[in-house]
């Protein structure tokens, strides 16, 4: 997950592509959901509560990244 975020940012940021970001974002976002509803499958309770607000900021970032690019596209 922490490889994804790097790869993300590096496209966003780095070759400074709003379309290759939310591509990115979006790669980003179905990890961080899968392993927020693996968690969830395998009855961690505890540690799906402690992502929870990681994955809503996902959520949040991935409503941001759609949104420049609809604006820049």
């Amino acid at each position: 997950m922490v490889l994804a975020n790097e790869i993300w940012n590096g496209l966003f940021l780095g070759m400074q592509s709003v379309t290759l970001g939310l591509a990115g974002m979006v790669g980003f976002a179905a990890i961080a959901w899968g392993l927020q509803a693996a968690l969830v499958r395998l009855n961690y309770r505890r540690e799906a509560l402690l992502l929870a607000p990681y994955s809503i900021w996902v959520a949040y970032d991935l409503a941001w990244a759609f949104e420049l690019w609809r604006l820049n596209g």
